[in-house]
C-alpha cells in the first residue's frame, strides 16, 4: 500500500537516480552490529524508525531514529521480557513491541506489550491474553495493529487438545490500550498441533483472520472476521477448479483485504496459475479471479523436457509479496528458491528468478513477467538473495543483487558494490528493461538489503555493507512527469 509523497532534497544526503522518473535521497552510513538483521522501517510523523533484531537473542532489539533529513537523532538497544516477537507497530504514535512469554512453572502463556518512548526506553509494560499450555503444546498468538494506530487486535489459539474444536480467543484494544472486547471464537476446525492463523486489523477496528488447515494431506484455507463489537463470521476460501498452493494478503486504503496467491495442478504441488480476491469488512468477497500462467512464464524457468517429465507449472517457487500500489496496480510475486546440496562444498542457496504479476484493483489481469536472476550463494545462506520492489508512475521497479552464477554475465557492475545491483524497470505492458545504475552513496563493498520490510506509505530502500556492520537508508523523492 504505497502513497507517494513529494520530498524535498535535504542537506547531508546523497542522490541516487533510478530510471528517469524516480530519485532517492540517502542517509549517511549508519553503524550496526554484524549479528543484527534490519527487519522493519516505520515512518512516524517526520521521523524514521529502523528496527533491528538480534540473530543470537530473540528478545534483543535495537532501534535507530532518523529525522526528516535522514540524520540519526537517537539509537538504543532494547532487551525485552518475552520469548518470541509477535509484532512491532505504532499505536497512537508510540512504538510498541508485542511478544509471547511462556512461564515453565505455571504453564501460563501471555502476550506482553512494551511501549517505547521517544528516547528509545521502555515507557510501559503491558499484559494481554493469557492461555495455558497443555503438556508440551503451547497456545499460538498473533497481533495486528491498524495502519492508523487507532486500534490493535489479537488472537490466541488454545493449546492442542486431542478432542474438540479449536478455540480462538479474540480481543480488540483502542489507541489508549483500553480493551474494547474480549470474546472466545469457536472455529469449525478440529484442534491441531500446528495452527496457521494470521490476523489483519483495519482502521475501523475490523479484523480479518486467514486460516490454513491441513486435512487429508491437503491444505484448506478459510476467512474469519470479527467486527468492533466482537461479532464474528467465517467461510472457506475455495477456487473454481484447482487447489490453493499458497496465498498472502495486503490491506487496501479502504480497509478491504486483498488476498492473492497461486494454485497447483491436480497432480503436483507446483504453481500452475495465480488468483486474486477482495474481501470487504463483512468478509464477503466482492470479486475472485483466477488466471493460468502462460507458456512464456513457465518456459523461462523450465525446459520442454522438464515440462514433459514433471508437468506444466513452476517448480520450487515460493510465494513472495502481494502489494496494493494504487488503483491501477496490485503486484503479486513468486520466487524460485531451493538448496543445492554438495557433499564436498556444502549447501548452496539457489534462486532462478522471479515472476511478477500485475492486477488492477478489480482483479483484472494486466501482465505476468519473468525476471531471471540465477543467484547462487554458498557463503551467506541466501542473506543477499531475494529482492525489493516499489511502484511509481505506472512502472514497477524490482531490484536484486546478482550473486554467483548470475554475476558472471554482468560487465558493467557498480565500483562500490560487492555484488552488481540490478534494477529491473517493468512498464505498464509488462516489458522489462534491466540496468546497473551508479550507486552514488557513501560506503564501499555494499549490497542491496533484502530483509527490511517497509511499514511506511513511501517507497524506501536500504544498502548494507558486506560485513553487515553499517547500512545506508534511502527515501524516494517523486519527480512527477509532465
Amino acid at each position: 500500500m504505497y502513497k507517494f509523497l513529494l520530498f524535498t532534497l535535504f542537506f547531508g544526503v546523497a542522490n541516487f537516480l533510478f530510471g528517469q522518473s524516480s530519485n532517492f535521497v540517502f542517509s549517511k552510513t549508519i553503524d550496526k552490529e554484524a549479528t543484527e538483521t534490519l527487519n522493519f522501517v516505520f515512518q512516524n510523523e517526520n521521523q524514521w524508525y529502523m528496527v533491528k533484531k538480534s540473530e543470537t537473542d530473540k528478545s534483543s532489539f535495537s532501534v535507530d531514529i532518523l529525522d526528516s533529513n535522514l540524520n540519526i537523532v537517537a539509537k538504543n538497544k532494547l532487551k525485552l521480557g518475552f520469548d518470541e516477537l509477535i509484532k512491532v507497530g505504532f499505536v497512537n504514535k508510540n512504538l510498541v513491541f508485542f511478544g509471547s512469554h511462556h512461564n515453565a512453572q505455571t504453564l501460563e502463556n501471555q502476550i506482553k506489550g512494551f511501549v517505547i518512548s521517544s528516547r528509545l526506553e521502555v515507557a510501559k509494560e503491558l499484559s494481554f491474553l493469557e492461555l495455558k499450555s497443555n503438556g508440551g503444546y503451547h497456545p499460538q498468538f498473533d497481533v495486528s495493529v491498524a495502519p492508523n494506530g487507532k486500534y490493535f487486535s489479537m488472537i490466541g489459539s488454545e493449546a492442542y487438545q486431542t478432542k474438540g474444536k479449536e478455540i480462538i480467543h479474540t480481543a480488540l484494544y483502542d489507541e489508549h490500550f483500553v480493551q474494547v472486547f474480549s470474546v472466545p471464537m469457536y472455529a469449525i476446525q478440529e484442534s491441531a498441533k500446528r495452527r496457521f492463523n494470521v490476523l489483519v486489523c483495519n482502521d475501523e477496528g475490523y479484523s480479518y483472520m486467514l486460516k490454513k488447515d491441513r486435512q487429508n494431506n491437503q491444505y484448506h484455507y478459510y476467512m474469519y472476521g470479527f467486527d468492533a463489537t466482537g461479532n464474528s463470521s467465517h467461510f472457506p476460501i475455495n477456487l473454481k477448479s484447482r487447489q490453493i498452493a499458497d496465498m498472502t494478503y495486503d490491506l487496501m486504503p479502504s480497509g478491504a483485504l486483498i488476498v492473492g496467491g497461486f494454485f497447483s495442478s491436480p497432480l503436483t504441488l507446483n504453481f500452475e496459475g495465480a488468483f486474486i480476491a477482495k474481501y470487504e469488512s463483512n468478509t464477503k468477497s466482492s470479486f475472485q479471479k483466477e488466471y493460468f500462467l502462460n507458456e512464456n512464464i513457465v518456459t523461462t524457468f523450465k525446459s520442454k523436457k522438464e515440462i514433459k517429465d514433471n508437468g506444466f507449472g513452476l517448480d520450487y517457487f515460493r510465494i513472495g509479496k502481494l502489494k496494493y500500489i494504487d488503483e491501477k496496480n496490485i503486484i503479486l510475486t513468486a520466487e524460485h528458491h531451493t538448496t543445492i546440496k554438495d557433499s564436498k562444498n556444502g549447501s548452496e542457496d539457489y534462486r532462478k528468478g522471479i515472476v511478477a504479476t500485475n492486477f488492477d484493483e478489480n482483479g483484472g489481469f494486466k501482465f505476468s513477467t519473468p525476471i531471471v536472476s540465477e543467484q547462487t550463494d554458498s557463503e551467506s545462506k541466501g542473506y543477499w538473495s531475494s529482492h525489493q520492489f516499489y511502484g511509481i508512475n505506472n512502472q514497477l521497479y524490482l531490484m536484486l543483487n546478482k550473486l554467483g552464477e548470475g554475476a558472471k554475465s554482468v560487465k558493467n557492475g557498480q565500483a562500490n558494490a560487492t555484488f552488481p545491483v540490478e534494477e529491473n524497470i517493468i512498464d505498464g505492458a509488462g516489458s522489462v528493461v534491466s540496468n546497473y545504475p551508479e550507486l552514488n552513496i557513501t560506503g564501499q563493498n555494499i549490497g542491496l538489503n533484502t530483509t527490511m520490510e517497509n511499514k511506511s506509505n513511501v517507497p524506501v530502500i536500504c544498502f548494507e555493507s558486506k560485513d553487515r556492520k553499517s547500512y545506508t537508508f534511502g527515501v524516494l523523492k517523486i519527480e512527477h512527469e509532465e
